[in-house]
């Protein structure tokens, strides 16, 4: 791995957090295991103009080396997709979240505060090996909730697979107000 990248990556954007672990392998030789990157202007962009929902996921990579790209984005006022940070690692497991939540969790952390703010983030995922374990160790006082596709399928595991049961889980998690939302869950019952 070329670590002059990172070198030029900070020169060119002095405050952006770069963090890459190698590790050393039997014959001594450096190894890659994992790289971390918030540019300095998407966490400023995003704190000052998004809404603390943090989206987290990871894909595998169809490499010769395989491993995972890992994702952290918001939503900006426009709804639209903002991306906060990105890193890659070799193997999707409870460590390399565990990395990889540690690092956003510090680029989140609002400058002066004497808490660490947690309370104020929800985050959403699937769930991801190693991801649920990483938020109880890492981010432990967020709000952590599940994308629905994922408990739409968990209903279609459970037998629910008409789409009246798709349409009443979606009529409840598109509510705007407490009384359609419980609307939604009464004709979902």
């Amino acid at each position: 791995m070329n670590l002059k990248l990172g070198q030029h990556v900070i020169e060119s954007n002095r405050a952006t957090k770069y963090y890459v672990k190698i590790v050393d392998i039997d014959d001594g030789k450096p190894e890659f295991q994992r790289w971390y990157i918030c540019w300095k202007a998407c966490i400023e962009g995003f704190k000052s103009g998004c809404r603390k929902l943090v989206g987290v996921d990871g894909c595998h990579l169809k490499t010769k080396r395989g491993g995972h790209l890992l994702v952290a984005v918001g939503i900006d006022p426009n709804n639209n997709i903002f991306p906060i940070a990105y890193g890659v690692d070799e193997v999707d497991n409870k460590k390399s979240w565990e990395w990889f939540m540690f690092h956003l969790s510090e680029d989140l952390r609002d400058n002066g505060e004497d808490d660490d703010g947690q309370d104020a983030w929800t985050f959403m995922s699937d769930k991801q090996k190693g991801l649920i374990e990483a938020f109880k160790n890492v981010l432990p006082n967020v709000d952590h909730r599940f994308y629905v596709r994922h408990l739409h399928e968990n209903f279609k595991r459970a037998g629910f697979k008409e789409t009246t049961y798709m349409d009443a889980l979606w009529s409840a998690v598109t509510s705007t107000t407490t009384q359609y939302y419980e609307d939604a869950m009464d004709k979902m019952k």
